[in-house]
């Protein structure tokens, strides 16, 4: 199961650096993401998933996290990155 897990979670962050390669200014929250940027790939049942990745991008500076005014993060490509 852990393996399962493990490779989901690559391929939820290839996904996530494919879109923005292919959208450098794109910039949702986690849900928008899943929704948006990821849909109908098989992630929809993996929201601890989505939000481990955005979490390991932010920590990689592969995305960036801001805090919106309403409590939600809005996570976008990082500019220092090179993805």
């Amino acid at each position: 199961m852990a393996h399962d897990d493990a490779a989901q979670k690559i391929r939820i962050r290839e996904a996530i650096l494919r879109h923005i390669k292919t959208y450098p200014l794109a910039a949702d929250t986690a849900d928008g993401i899943l929704a948006c940027w990821l849909p109908c790939t098989g992630f929809e049942d993996a929201p601890e998933h989505i939000a481990a990745v955005l979490e390991e991008m932010v920590a990689k500076r592969w995305l960036q996290a801001r805090k919106l005014p309403d409590g939600n993060i809005l996570y976008e490509r990082d500019d220092a990155s090179e993805t």
